[in-house]
């Protein structure tokens, strides 16, 4: 019966673990995937942004 309860909490805690994860997930990736892309692809997309200084030097 001891073992019925630690399975059952172990089950609840990695429930709530991954509904978290999922959560963090939704929120986060989204963000993440835009601010890698703009820095891939930002300067194909948007050529009439600005460039940083270091940029400029690079490319000459």
């Amino acid at each position: 019966m001891h073992d019925a309860d630690n399975f059952s909490k172990n089950i609840d805690y990695f429930r709530e673990k991954m509904e978290r994860r999922e959560d963090y997930m939704s929120m986060h990736l989204p963000r993440i995937f835009a601010n890698k892309a703009d820095d891939l692809f930002g300067a194909l997309l948007f050529p009439s942004r600005k460039r940083n200084d270091e940029d400029s030097e690079q490319l000459d």
